[in-house]
């Protein structure tokens, strides 16, 4: 890796058919672990200052000559970064109109990110070329692209859900944490069950359910 080099790596978009309004879709758009680049970024070393302050674009493919949208909302903890994207106006920009149409069809499904590393470690000191831990990295770009490197970060909703299935989500959360004061004695298995019974919309995305998944592992 080369000082000031830029990194890019792409995500697989898994789309989970929800409420999203027209302009809008849910990304993940980083995750934990080594990829197939053969590095691991942290999510939790990133900054967005820089790429908050540019007004977050979204381009197609790379392209700083094709912003398609604006990223808002974005969230990154170790478990991984997430964001809304709101795509430009229909009929200001064709290929942001595109672009739309294709993620909203679920026929373009990746999410790629353009960083600058700031600090990095061998992920095995005993053998420094089989790829790094970039513990500090700025965010410099989130595009959309049609080849995916990276299985667990996703396109995670299209639409928003109406406050009825939130309140109803939030229902069944509290009869699962109740659960949990109830039955401590239930075995992880058991209480992944529990969750699995419940709906792929009670979730705001996957890294929520993931998330969700932790929580039982600890109860």
């Amino acid at each position: 890796m080369i000082k000031g080099e830029r990194l890019f790596r792409d995500f697989v978009a898994q789309i989970i058919p929800a409420a999203l309004s027209e302009l809008d879709v849910d990304i993940t758009f980083t995750t934990p672990g080594k990829k197939r680049d053969g590095d691991s970024w942290d999510p939790a070393g990133a900054q967005l200052a820089n790429y908050l302050a540019s007004g977050a674009p979204v381009l197609a493919y790379h392209d700083p000559n094709s912003p398609v949208g604006n990223a808002s909302a974005l969230r990154v903890s170790s478990a991984g970064g997430r964001a809304r994207v709101t795509f430009a106006a229909p009929g200001i920009s064709a290929k942001a109109d595109e672009v739309r149409g294709l993620v909203k069809g679920g026929v373009l499904s990746g999410i790629s990110c353009g960083i600058l590393p700031l600090e990095w470690q061998p992920i095995d000191r005993n053998a420094p070329r089989n790829g790094n831990l970039i513990t500090s990295w700025e965010l410099l770009e989130i595009s959309f692209v049609s080849v995916p490197a990276d299985p667990e970060a996703t396109v995670t909703a299209r639409s928003l859900r109406a406050p009825a299935q939130r309140a109803d989500a939030a229902r069944r959360l509290a009869a699962l944490a109740r659960l949990a004061d109830a039955e401590p004695s239930l075995s992880y298995a058991e209480r992944k069950a529990a969750l699995d019974a419940l709906q792929p919309d009670q979730f705001d995305d996957w890294l929520h359910r993931q998330e969700t998944l932790r929580e039982l592992a600890g109860w």
